[in-house]
């Protein structure tokens, strides 16, 4: 423990950020610093590691993608402006605690009774604060004033005269109601057995007779927090006071879903949160009341909730209340909030550049909020990690890229999907017809888009269901070629959904279509890896039936929808709408992915082909460079970068000398080390010495363009070039030929290309 950063305090501050003598919070968490090697850059070479602040807690979810966006609130109000101005709780929320009959209500514009008798059941009612400024609460805490009201009880603001600080006393609005006295009693059990660092803290609970009437009543005693409401900060940005970032939006779901894990996980239920039980303090967050809090399997205490934020009637009628009717709490409490930012509200100017993300934050709240209860998130833990995608998403876009950070649901994002663009060309580039002068004409080179069955067969499959009855026997299969694979599936004789979502890939492999469909067919239509399959059985089937696309992108986006924070169903989508000729959107789709990890290298390569496709040879192999050197296709994008220089594209047509004059330096012989290095060098060279041979022969008004130097000669000439082509096709003809055609293809060509010598 570290001692309390509090002026004059000698307490020692748990691990929850609390000062055990005084209850004091720290604004700021002690940390423990990582040194994380990093790979030099162009730009720095000199750098070789960074350091990393990680909060001192270890949760590895907190302080990278979660903590340190919260925005600090500035300007937190001063407490005498949190009182209570006025004198009793309003008249729609007047209730007999005795037979539940409105009471206290106004008739022919008179205002109602404030304290009485119950007209139905003769009940005594009050519904004014019982404590006013000045009163002494169990001889040691002085009333400062009422700070509000709930349905159940009143909240006063307090000083702690033992301790010198403010604490927050709460108490029954109805004395009398045993069902209100049973959930502050709750909310006092609830509240010492929790222990988290974004649930309010309780100190004490407290005996006091009624200054009034005598009656013995019992007071939590609980922190204060000084911040503001999230339902005061959603209408500081409503009127144009102050924005409600985006990320705030998000933060805010990822604390409460935090601290709604933990009750979880503790078979308690929240039950009413909304935007005034949410207080955001500097940059921290708290849940300040618990009244409604019960037990996940109690099916008798009532029920309590807050229309617009609780789940409809009938549910609880024939479900009761549930984690899945938590999680809709909270998703109609983050839509409020969303409502209320730059991406919904036009008294902020709209985020740009960040639409995919925040796509995937309503894509989110919409499944939160969903009326069907099977649709919802499972679990806080569920719903967070999808929210925690969001917000990596968002920071991505808006140029704050993240650590890397593996798929719960997805394998990795582990191929490139380059299309053959990331390796040197092939022999057969050359020797595929016998040698001549019309072999020595560059080709128009293919732009790395895979085909769609490739793609099919190659996107990241669901990560394997341990629970599943073949779990532990789809573990243990090693084979990757498909036949071999249908034949090990065959050998597990149980019903088993893995099984069937194997042998669903293993057919789609061997381009058995209709085998696949009627496998799919049987599977239930709600589970998301069904939808996930018959998307990759429509892209592959588009190869011949453009039609295809559309249900593709059907298939992938119910997945999006149901998984928004995942970046495997993007890259699906990308590839969908590059298929159909819609580049902006397959553009957005890749962007997101390769700002959000830059380890997804199968979008670099997407947007290449897309730059490439624009005619930005520059803009294409830009972002090529940006894959790091740790990636495990750093030489792929390396290799593609020159092929993007050096090639001619449909699209972007022959290089230009600067192009040319880049590729020199990419192609120096240090940057290719080793005998593979060199192999991959040689083929290189010689694709790119054709290239300036044609642009000489087409364009000889340019030669003075061309860069001089070790590749091109002393002297870029005609003569020069082809005597270095002719050296290349002789070594690559004694070096790498893999057969006496191709040795003697290569030979011819390099006799081909050979200038006279007269020349």
């Amino acid at each position: 423990m570290t001692t309390c950063n509090r002026p004059g305090c000698s307490g020692a501050v748990d691990e929850f950020g609390f000062c055990d003598l005084r209850g004091h919070h720290q604004e700021v968490v002690p940390a423990r610093t990582v040194t994380v090697a990093l790979p030099p850059t162009e730009a720095t070479t000199t750098v070789t590691s960074a350091t990393v602040t990680e909060d001192a807690r270890g949760d590895d979810d907190a302080a990278p993608d979660i903590l340190d966006a919260l925005s600090q609130v500035d300007h937190s109000p001063d407490h005498t402006d949190q009182l209570f101005t006025g004198d009793a709780v309003p008249e729609p929320h007047r209730i007999c605690g005795n037979c539940g009959r409105l009471v206290g209500q106004g008739t022919d514009g008179q205002d109602g009774l404030t304290e009485g008798y119950c007209t139905t059941c003769t009940a005594p009612f009050s519904f004014v604060p019982k404590l006013r400024k000045g009163d002494m609460v169990a001889d040691r805490f002085q009333v400062v004033g009422p700070i509000g009201h709930g349905g159940l009880s009143w909240a006063y603001l307090a000083t702690d005269t033992h301790l010198g600080q403010l604490v927050v006393l709460k108490g029954l609005i109805r004395a009398n109601d045993v069902r209100a006295a049973e959930s502050v009693e709750n909310e006092r059990k609830a509240l010492v057995a929790l222990n988290h660092r974004d649930i309010v803290r309780i100190f004490d609970f407290v005996i006091e007779p009624d200054p009034r009437t005598g009656d013995l009543l019992g007071y939590i005693v609980m922190e204060y927090s000084a911040g503001w409401t999230l339902r005061k900060l959603k209408h500081k940005a409503q009127a144009g006071e102050r924005e409600l970032p985006i990320l705030d939006v998000v933060s805010y779901g990822l604390h409460i879903l935090r601290a709604f894990e933990h009750l979880h996980d503790r078979n308690f239920l929240y039950c009413d949160l909304k935007p005034d039980n949410v207080i955001h303090e500097g940059r921290q967050l708290r849940l300040i009341d618990m009244g409604a809090v019960r037990a996940i399997d109690d099916h008798k205490s009532p029920t309590w909730g807050t229309k617009g934020y609780q789940v409809p009637d009938d549910e609880i009628r024939t479900r009761g209340l549930t984690v899945r009717s938590d999680i809709y709490t909270i998703g109609r409490t983050l839509l409020t909030l969303f409502g209320a930012s730059p991406a919904k509200n036009p008294k902020w100017p709209a985020p740009v550049g960040i639409e995919v993300g925040v796509d995937s934050l309503q894509r989110v709240l919409d499944r939160a909020c969903e009326d069907d209860w099977h649709h919802r998130f499972e679990s806080a833990a569920q719903m967070r990690e999808q929210l925690t995608g969001v917000l990596r998403q968002i920071r991505g876009l808006g140029g704050r890229r993240p650590n890397a950070r593996p798929s719960t649901v997805f394998e990795d994002l582990s191929d490139p999907l380059d299309g053959g663009l990331g390796v040197p060309p092939g022999l057969d580039r050359w020797t595929t017809r016998p040698a001549g002068d019309a072999l020595l004409r560059p080709e128009i080179c293919c732009d790395g888009q895979p085909p769609p069955t490739t793609v099919a067969s190659r996107l990241p499959p669901p990560r394997l269901d341990l629970e599943d009855p073949a779990g532990a026997f789809l573990t243990g299969v090693s084979t990757a070629d498909p036949r071999r694979l249908l034949d090990e599936l065959a050998a597990f004789g149980q019903p088993s959904v893995e099984i069937e979502l194997w042998r669903c890939r293993a057919l789609l492999a061997l381009a058995d279509y209709s085998r696949t469909e009627r496998i799919l067919a049987n599977l239930d239509g709600r589970d998301w890896r069904t939808a996930w399959h018959r998307g990759l059985l429509a892209l592959a089937r588009s190869a011949d039936n453009d039609d295809e696309l559309s249900v593709a992108k059907q298939m992938f986006d119910r997945v999006r929808a149901w998984l928004p924070g995942e970046l495997t169903p993007l890259v699906a989508l990308g590839c969908v709408e590059e298929y159909a000729g819609r580049p902006a959107a397959a553009e957005a789709c890749y962007q997101c992915v390769w700002r959000t990890d830059s380890t997804a290298v199968v979008a670099a390569f997407g947007l290449a082909r897309i730059y490439l496709a624009n005619g930005d040879r520059d803009r294409a192999v830009g972002v090529l460079d940006d894959v790091p050197a740790r990636s495990q296709h750093y030489d792929r994008a390396r290799i593609a970068a020159i092929r993007t220089r050096a090639g001619h594209f449909d699209k972007a047509g022959a290089p230009a000398p600067h192009d040319l004059g880049d590729v020199v330096a990419r192609l120096a012989p240090d940057n290719f080390v080793g005998v593979d290095g060199e192999r991959i060098r040689a083929r290189l060279v010689t694709f790119v010495l054709q290239t300036v041979l044609d642009r000489i022969v087409t364009e000889p008004g340019q030669v003075d363009q061309l860069p001089a130097g070790p590749l091109f000669g002393e002297s870029v000439t005609e003569r020069g070039i082809r005597l270095l082509l002719w050296n290349r096709f002789l070594e690559l003809a004694a070096r790498q030929a893999e057969s006496e055609t191709q040795h003697d293809i290569l030979t011819d060509l390099a006799n081909a290309v050979r200038p006279w010598t007269w020349w």
